[in-house]
């Protein structure tokens, strides 16, 4: 059994260890100029220690890192990639120690730097809001937000998006209803209805069109269900064809199909594309492909030797012949070589190209293999990506909670809806009692209660009273404060009031949130995508300056051999020469001495 003395000197140790590894990890750095080791060392430390208080240091230390790379790269897709990475490192830090002064204008100085290079002042202002409540589980609810189906996806795309003239098309509507005929529609769409020639409403559909359609497409799946609901329930309500039946309408499926949105005037029209774009898209997602697509290109081995094709003779490495008729093999499948000298009268020599080729190579040394293998790995890029992914699934997290709460502070809503309604039921008037006070008395009774439906039920009470225009999702400190802290009542119209204006403002939020969490499930997929390219390794770029070694050595000492050969063949004619010479002397004197006697 551990005692408390014990529990106490673990941790202890746990806080050296993470300390001197934060020491160790700062010396390669800020000394030694070793980035790489540092930045092992650090994500070692936080891969043991996770979550530890401590650990703030390393998250800062990363977050210099990263914001030193960024200062040090002329690539600007690069260096916006640092710098998230850099802006989520110095978060984490605060979050885990609150007062790590220094974090706070490191965050500052990334977030100031991405909006230079991004050429915008105001860019994630809330993303440190966001990140603050870092919630690493699963969400514990099954509730999931939904795509629009393929069959609607087809319609949006295959649409041309053109504003409808209302006032023609009431007139058709009414004439096609005495005549009992119904529309048709194809694929959503009719094209019976009369088109009109305003540029203006034609522009903003053509924005919006674009924007429904990319979120749409297979690969970015990001339209839900309750953000498509809520646009046809604002074009119905909004839109304009008077003297024109609901039935018929409702008859030919009027708004099944996404053409109903074309009714709508310029002032609405703007309305629902400014209300779409507030889901602007994550450009993390982009910024990081673009960069590992980048790395992954320049990485690859570029260099290849072409044979010129079948007309012409070449010699492999290997020494066999590719000739233009076939080689026969022998028994064992290789092929035969050619010894003959003949064959090669009509080859043209050619081998200037291979020989530059395999003496384009640096010099192999301790310096050139360690920075191969810095630029083959890339850990600096790899954890960058790393860290942006972990902020995305932070993020994830954080919107599954918010929507995990409305649906609670929808569900509570709902029951103090029927508190107040169940007294409107009662048949003897003089039984019933105000909706404060029953309101009141059911809050009395849920005090002592901890669970989560009981604390938003108590919100929500408390947003009632209040007359809130908007829910309240914070959980409340003070219990007593929807009981006993009001002193003036709240009328019964008013609660009514109130109770419709949040679930009206509730209903508006959860299209937004619905679509946040598809989008950021989307930028997490894309962000995943990018690690295979960066795990593989082109072994060719490894191997081949090694080849080209290998290949130099054979060549050099083939042509040192060839330069003795040759040395030792003109030695050998010269004595041959002088021998004959000597020779030929001997024989000149010989004959002189011969002619001397017969004298």
């Amino acid at each position: 059994m551990m005692t408390k003395s014990s529990g106490q000197s673990d941790d202890e140790n746990t806080k050296s260890k993470i300390s001197d590894a934060a020491k160790v990890a700062a010396r390669d750095f800020w000394v030694e100029r070793n980035r790489f080791r540092a930045l092992e060392l650090i994500e070692k430390t936080i891969s043991d220690h996770g979550n530890h208080e401590k650990c703030f240091s390393h998250h800062e230390l990363q977050g210099d890192i990263f914001y030193y790379q960024a200062i040090n790269t002329d690539d600007t897709d690069l260096k916006c990639v640092y710098l998230f990475a850099s802006v989520d490192a110095y978060s984490m830090a605060t979050l885990l120690y609150p007062y790590a002064m220094s974090s706070f204008p490191g965050y500052a100085r990334s977030m100031i730097k991405l909006g230079d290079q991004l050429r915008i002042k105001k860019y994630y202002c809330k993303m440190h809001i966001l990140d603050n409540h870092v919630h690493t589980s699963e969400p514990k609810f099954s509730a999931r937000p939904k795509y629009v189906d393929e069959i609607l996806a087809d319609m949006i795309c295959c649409g041309d998006w053109k504003p409808v003239d209302t006032e023609k098309a009431a007139n058709l509507i009414k004439d096609r209803t005495k005549s009992r005929k119904e529309l048709v529609y194809v694929n959503g769409w009719c094209s019976d209805w009369p088109v009109t020639n305003d540029k203006d409403r034609e522009n903003i559909l053509k924005q919006f069109s674009e924007v429904l359609k990319s979120s749409c497409a297979k690969e970015n799946r990001t339209l839900s269900c309750a953000l498509w609901d809520w646009l046809v329930d604002y074009t119905e309500e909004n839109l304009d064809l008077p003297g024109v039946p609901g039935i018929y309408l409702d008859k030919c499926s009027f708004f099944k199909n996404p053409q109903c949105i074309c009714f709508l005037d310029l002032k609405h029209l703007k309305h629902i594309l400014k209300y779409f774009r507030q889901l602007t898209t994550d450009v993390r997602a982009s910024l990081v492909s673009k960069v590992v697509n980048q790395f992954w290109e320049n990485s690859q081995v570029k260099e290849r030797i072409d044979l010129e094709g079948l007309t012409t003779y070449n010699l492999l490495l290997d020494k066999r012949l590719l000739y233009e008729e076939e080689i026969e093999s022998d028994n064992i499948g290789t092929v035969e070589h050619y010894k003959s000298t003949g064959i090669y009268e009509d080859v043209m020599p050619k081998g200037d190209k291979i020989v530059s080729w395999i003496f384009d190579c640096p010099e192999i040394g301790q310096d050139f293999v360690s920075q191969m293998a810095k630029g083959v790995h890339n850990h600096e890029l790899w954890l960058a990506a790393l860290r942006i992914v972990r902020c995305v699934v932070r993020k994830m997290e954080r919107y599954y909670d918010k929507r995990h709460r409305m649906v609670t502070y929808e569900k509570m809503l709902n029951e103090a809806k029927t508190i107040c309604d169940r007294e409107d039921s009662r048949k003897n008037e003089n039984q019933r009692s105000t909706y404060e006070s029953v309101l009141r008395m059911k809050c009395e009774e849920l005090v002592g209660k901890q669970d989560d439906d009981t604390k938003c039920f108590l919100t929500v009470v408390r947003d009632v009273f209040q007359r809130k225009s908007s829910p309240s999702f914070e959980v409340l400190e003070d219990k007593e404060e929807c009981i006993s802290k009001r002193s003036t009542t709240v009328p019964n119209d008013d609660v009514k009031k109130s109770l419709s204006t949040l679930k009206k403002s509730l209903k508006e939020k959860f299209p937004l949130i619905d679509s946040k969490i598809l989008r950021n499930k989307s930028t997490y997929k894309k962000l995943i995508d990018v690690f295979p390219k960066l795990s593989a390794v082109e072994y060719r770029l490894v191997v081949l300056p090694f080849v080209k070694k290998f290949l130099q050595d054979k060549l050099k000492k083939m042509m040192k051999t060839n330069s003795s050969s040759v040395a030792a063949g003109d030695s050998a004619e010269r004595e041959r020469k002088k021998r004959h010479l000597s020779n030929e002397g001997l024989n000149f004197g010989g004959m002189i001495l011969a002619d001397e006697e017969k004298l």
